[in-house]
């Protein structure tokens, strides 16, 4: 599920924008009159409903343009209750832990109250044309291991196969 933020986004916005794609139609957490207190109850009914949903894949909590906003915010302190509720998430088997993404908030979390061992920050590139000939070549190599139980293959195929792949994929992406 993803959402996007902006200046002027609350952290009602976002648990209703998470709520209508995480939760069963109609399913709101009840309400809580402590803000410190509410924040902290929305994330763990944000786990929780997302745990039911679809206990056997992990759900994806996705926030968008987290540069946008101001690090004083009430979605600044959801999503610092949305860590540690993904993090301290009971799991019975076959459930799977949620993630929290953050996208667009740059290198520094330094201003975000989040657990820190559960932080792995990574950049993101554009995919380069040996980027996806690379991926391409490992996918045939792989899928004729798996299907022809072929330990070897012809390169010369290979790159012929791959040129073919290739081609609309770079179009469309370039």
């Amino acid at each position: 599920a993803k959402v996007i933020v902006g200046k002027t986004s609350t952290a009602e916005d976002v648990l209703r924008d998470f709520a209508v794609r995480v939760a069963a139609p109609g399913a709101r957490p009840d309400p809580v009159e402590d803000p410190t207190k509410r924040l902290r109850y929305w994330a763990l009914w944000l786990v929780e409903q997302a745990k039911r949903t679809s206990p056997t894949r992990p759900w994806w909590f996705v926030i968008d343009q987290c540069n946008d906003l101001d690090p004083t915010s009430e979605v600044v302190e959801l999503i610092a209750q949305l860590a540690k509720a993904v993090k301290e998430a009971t799991l019975r088997p076959p459930e799977r832990r949620p993630r929290l993404v953050l996208l667009g908030y740059g290198d520094d979390l330094a201003d975000l109250p989040l657990p820190r061992k559960q932080v792995h920050p990574d950049q993101v590139r554009r995919a380069s044309e040996s980027d996806v000939k690379t991926f391409l070549a490992q996918y045939f190599r792989e899928t004729a291991k798996r299907t022809r139980g072929a330990e070897t293959i012809d390169e010369t195929v290979l790159g012929q196969h791959v040129a073919i792949a290739a081609e609309p994929v770079l179009r469309e992406a370039y």
